[in-house]
């Protein structure tokens, strides 16, 4: 879902400012310790989705063994939920990821979770006019098919959200625009003129492969995880045409920041909006 590199008392800065996107040593000093955080409010929408993780902590110079910590995400409480079953026709989809988008103002992600295997969740949600939408790799996904809205303290069932089986890919490798070097962990979306999705990231060596239908289909990287490495969205979308088949070889190229802008949150009534640090890994040698 997301691979950084932390370097003892190193800090991501442009113009002397620290990018507190960036993962960093938290203390600054090159001291044989390093403790950085990760803040899941930050993260793309397959990170910060509540289910069960593993934090894999290695040292690419092999200093110590590498560490395995199992980490869940659990979902809020709310007093009203969405629930249904994940289906490709008539046959259920285990352990899709399904994601519910606002339904209103700029449709934005609202919260996420993994079905379980018969292809059964439920999402606690806010009050509030929802889409529900599904993904598992080897399927595409439909924007729009399934829209609801959720009442105080309603228990909102049947909401079956539909996948298709993949017929063909997209793949290629996500770079950076200057040095070519790889870009890992990197989460991607691709939407298509038929109104279908498909999301996938990019593996440690920076290839992604997303499925897809016959259809024309424009993609790009996640703004989140592009933020996560000190890294900028393309300016434009990638166009891949998929009715002869599969398309390989699309690169993605992404350019490293080079400014910075800061400011202040505040709710409505003014009051200041601070982003809650959720996890936090500590490595010493």
């Amino acid at each position: 879902m997301q691979s950084v590199l932390v370097t003892d008392g190193g800090v991501n800065a442009i113009g002397g400012v620290t990018n507190t996107n960036v993962p960093r040593d938290e203390d600054g000093a090159a001291n044989g310790s390093i403790t950085t955080h990760f803040s899941l409010p930050s993260s793309a929408e397959l990170g910060c989705t509540a289910g069960s993780y593993l934090i894999y902590v290695s040292s690419p110079s092999g200093l110590f063994r590498p560490i395995i910590t199992p980490f869940t995400i659990t979902q809020p409480t709310y007093g009203q939920s969405i629930s249904g079953q994940v289906l490709a026709g008539a046959t259920p989809v285990p352990f899709a990821v399904v994601v519910l988008i606002n339904n209103a103002g700029n449709g934005g992600y609202a919260a996420s979770t993994v079905a379980n295997a018969s292809g059964n969740y439920t999402i606690n949600a806010a009050v509030g006019n929802y889409m529900v939408l599904a993904i598992q790799p080897g399927y595409v996904g439909q924007m729009g098919a399934l829209a609801m809205s959720l009442a105080a303290g309603q228990a909102l069932t049947g909401q079956n959200p539909g996948l298709a089986a993949a017929t063909c890919t997209m793949s290629g490798q996500v770079q950076d625009a200057s040095t070519t070097s790889t870009l890992n962990g990197i989460q991607l979306m691709f939407s298509s003129n038929g109104k279908y999705f498909s999301l996938a990231s990019s593996d440690s060596s920076g290839n992604y492969v997303v499925s897809a239908l016959p259809d024309s289909w424009k993609g790009q990287p996640s703004d989140l995880s592009l933020a996560a490495l000190g890294y900028t969205s393309p300016s434009s979308k990638t166009s891949v045409t998929t009715t002869s088949g599969n398309v390989a070889s699309q690169t993605l190229q992404c350019s490293a920041a080079t400014a910075l802008l800061s400011g202040i949150v505040k709710n409505a009534a003014a009051a200041l909006m601070p982003i809650p640090i959720a996890a936090a890994t500590t490595v010493s040698r």
